[in-house]
C-alpha cells in the first residue's frame, strides 16, 4: 500500500489492515481492468474523503472501499457484480 503508506502514515494497525483488506477486495474485482495505483489512489482518496468528517474510525476502511467501488465503477462505466450464484 504505497500511496496509502506514504499520504497517511499514522493509520492504526486496525485502519492499515482494514485497508489492505480492501484494496485486496477491489484489486480482485476491478485489476483486470483498472491499474492497480489507480485502484489505490481511488481508496486513498474515498479515505480521505470519509475520514475528514468522522468522530468514530471503526468503520472507515469499509466505507472507503464502497466508495471506491462508485468511483471505479463510474471510471470504467459499468458494475461489477459479485454474486454467490446466478442472479435469479
Amino acid at each position: 500500500m504505497t500511496i496509502i503508506s506514504d499520504r497517511f502514515p499514522d493509520l492504526g494497525t486496525d485502519q492499515t489492515y482494514g485497508l489492505d483488506t480492501a484494496l485486496g477486495e477491489l484489486a480482485h474485482d476491478y485489476g483486470a481492468e483498472v491499474e492497480h495505483d489507480a485502484i489505490e489512489q481511488a481508496l486513498a482518496d474515498s479515505y480521505a474523503e470519509v475520514a475528514g468528517p468522522a468522530k468514530v474510525d471503526s468503520f472507515l476502511p469499509l466505507l472507503a472501499e464502497r466508495r471506491a467501488r462508485e468511483r471505479l465503477d463510474a471510471a470504467i462505466g459499468h458494475r461489477v457484480h459479485r454474486l454467490a450464484g446466478p442472479a435469479a
